[in-house]
């Protein structure tokens, strides 16, 4: 059965989605503990020696801080990272982690990251200026939970417009022909335009009620028909008359 085939396909793509979500938590954690930060810059996963150029509240009520690079030049430039819009980046100090964000704006010389409003710390740009901060890429949960909720609905899923889709995707029934999938409904309109069609090519006719409830109506329309082809033999005889006389 289909059903049995989607419980056992999301059982296992649940443990192996823990298993890949554990390894990359872990690899991030030992990122943290036996590389350098330098080594990480490198490597294009951390931002060293930012400070915080500004801050706001956005939507949702959440505080959104621009960090940069300690204005050492006049043209400070992050180095090359690969840090994108929606990374889940972490707010160290010397030592210690501040607080989790998500990364929503990077530039060559600035970037700003969106905290929620239950972290209960505040960044003071005056005191702060020359407080050196450093973002570290970590872990990004937020596909690991779409893909969790995907397989859950799937394995729920009993009765809708997929279900059908869903029994031959897994094997539960064999695909129907396309000229199975006509619905009654269509097969009935189908059957009145073509009856539609059949009268129409018939009226009008000899033999409807029309045609043989008006008297006369038939003799009138003979008489409409001979009328021209008397005017044409007469006119024929004109013109040969005419012609004979012309001859002698």
């Amino acid at each position: 059965m289909a059903s049995a085939a989607v419980e056992s396909f999301v059982t296992k793509h649940l443990d192996l989605l823990e298993l890949e979500r554990d390894a990359e938590v872990e690899e991030r954690r030992s990122w943290q503990e036996n590389i350098s930060p330098k080594e990480l810059q490198s490597r294009g996963v951390c931002l060293l020696k930012l400070q915080v150029s500004s801050q706001r509240t956005g939507l949702y009520g959440r505080l959104l801080v621009t960090l940069e690079p300690r204005r050492c030049t006049s043209a400070a430039v992050l180095p090359s990272n690969s840090f994108t819009s929606g990374d889940i980046v972490g707010l160290y100090d010397e030592g210690n982690q501040l607080a989790t964000g998500i990364l929503t704006r990077i530039t060559q010389r600035s970037v700003t990251v969106a905290f929620d409003a239950s972290h209960d710390f505040q960044l003071s740009l005056d005191r702060d200026r020359e407080r050196a901060y450093r973002l570290l890429k970590l872990a990004n949960d937020i596909t690991y939970k779409r893909l969790k909720k995907a397989l859950i609905t799937l394995k729920k899923y009993h009765s809708g417009p997929a279900s059908s889709l869903i029994e031959v995707l897994f094997g539960g029934s064999a695909p129907s022909p396309a000229s199975n999938t006509v619905t009654e409904r269509e097969r009935e309109r189908e059957r009145e335009r073509q009856r539609r069609r059949r009268r129409e090519k018939q009226a009008p006719c000899t033999g409807s009620p029309t045609w043989d409830s008006i008297p006369g109506l038939q003799d009138r329309a003979l008489g409409q028909r001979q009328a021209p082809n008397r005017c044409a033999t007469q006119g024929s005889l004109s013109a040969s008359f005419k012609l004979k006389i012309t001859y002698f």
